[in-house]
């Protein structure tokens, strides 16, 4: 099948249709510790332990470095 038009411009300009940005939670070396807990309001989920796996040291979800390596995506 031919390409359109506009499928030749978006592959040459590298359009993505939704962002995803270079940050901590995006990244391979993210850890976090997850936790189950009902305290009377239902059950969620606590994230303890947020840190970086390459370094070693805390990090927050929305922080950014130079060693950022997406996470592989699991097919379901």
């Amino acid at each position: 099948m031919a390409k359109s038009r506009q499928q030749i411009a978006k592959e040459t300009q590298g359009y993505i249709p939704k962002f995803v940005p270079k940050n901590c939670s995006t990244c391979e070396y993210f850890e976090v510790t997850k936790e189950k807990r009902n305290e009377g309001y239902g059950d969620y989920i606590k994230e303890t332990d947020i840190r970086c796996g390459f370094g070693n040291f805390v990090v927050k979800k929305q922080g950014v470095c130079n060693k950022h390596k997406f996470k592989k995506i699991k097919n379901v």
